[in-house]
């Protein structure tokens, strides 16, 4: 069984594992995994019992709306859409929801997701249950290492999972805080442009040679921690932000798409006021180590209360604009959590960062 991160093709993982009499010789246990996924958020419950699964399911007939998986049960149909984040991304919710009572049955349309993005829960999928692959590995694995007898019967297919359970648990878990660790300690060691140069795989390969091979494991995590960091801040920043800001300070775009030593910056540019980015982890280093290569030549660090900071702490957010970088309170790991709507401590960093264009 081939995989991998696109779509189709985790939809036919999961079409795999949904199907109660596929290879995995597990039964319905994932299946009655994902059923409960969804009851969480559903107030009258799905039964548990008999569903075909099927994949690119046409819900219009015409080849214009196509779902990533269908379960039929016996007076239930659940059409679910699978994408990286929790986001209808164009397909009709109505739709789908139609597509499920055509045989007069239950139709409940569901989103498969890696990350949630409560922002993008728009356009009537709202309403719709979203369910996570680390929600769901996670169960699974935690009903596989209750059964010794499973595991020996089927090495594949347990080493197949685990790698799954790793590669989208463990990237969402506790190994955040690891990588991110990681990422601090390479940046306090001098080694920040492995990070920045365009080829990182290339660079991870040199960092590589001077420690052990776990290294270019965590640097490869460390990257795809720092990116989930910038997806997640990008969300923060377009919805509950925007609402904090004063009137003046919410003209203009935010900008995430830098690369090289600005990848790991969100800037925002309002037109009275010089702009404002919201840096982290190696462009935070990049920005006080190499001051000459930023338009905002930053020659001071200090805390929100005005402190000069000696000792950067590279696991927490910056905010900065002309000369001046801020290290704030808010750690990457609250941003990878999901920062509340009603947290203002980057608006104040913000606001005390800001600078007019009059006044620069």
């Amino acid at each position: 069984m081939h995989h991998g991160t696109h779509e189709k093709q985790l939809s036919n993982v999961f079409k795999w594992l949904l199907d109660s009499g596929g290879t995995h010789e597990l039964g319905d246990r994932f299946l009655k995994i994902f059923l409960d996924e969804i009851n969480r958020s559903l107030a009258s419950p799905v039964p548990h019992g008999d569903y075909g699964v099927r994949t690119e399911v046409d819900t219009t007939g015409k080849g214009t709306d196509i779902a990533d998986l269908v379960l039929d049960g016996a007076d239930t149909c659940l059409v679910i859409e699978n994408y990286r984040i929790s986001d209808g991304h164009g397909h009709s919710f109505e739709g789908y929801q139609a597509f499920g009572e055509r045989k007069g049955k239950r139709g409940i349309p569901v989103l498969l997701c890696q990350s949630i993005n409560t922002v993008a829960l728009t356009d009537g999928w709202e309403s719709a249950p979203v369910v996570t692959y680390s929600s769901l590995l996670a169960s699974l694995a935690k009903n596989i290492e209750k059964n010794k007898a499973w595991r020996d019967k089927h090495p594949e297919q347990r080493d197949f999972i685990q790698h799954m359970h790793t590669k989208f648990v463990k990237a969402t878990s506790g190994e955040d805080k690891t990588t991110l660790t990681f990422m601090s300690a390479s940046l306090d060691s001098g080694q920040g442009d492995a990070f920045n140069k365009q080829k990182k795989k290339v660079a991870g390969e040199v960092l590589a040679d001077h420690i052990r091979e776990r290294t270019l494991r965590l640097w490869g995590e460390s990257n795809e921690a720092l990116l989930r960091v910038k997806r997640a801040l990008r969300v923060f920043v377009d919805g509950p932000l925007r609402s904090q800001l004063p009137d003046e300070m919410n003209t203009g775009d935010s900008y995430p798409k830098y690369v090289g030593r600005y990848e790991f910056t969100v800037s925002l540019q309002p037109s009275a006021f010089e702009q404002v980015s919201l840096v982290f982890g190696p462009s935070a280093w990049d920005a006080l180590t190499n001051p000459k290569e930023w338009s905002e030549n930053y020659r001071v660090l200090k805390d929100t209360a005005g402190t000069v900071v000696s000792t950067p702490d590279w696991t927490r957010l910056f905010v900065g604009t002309k000369g001046t970088l801020f290290q704030t309170s808010v750690t990457l790991l609250e941003i990878l959590s999901g920062i509340s709507d009603d947290d203002t401590r980057i608006r104040d960093a913000i606001l005390l960062a800001k600078v007019r264009k009059s006044e620069a």
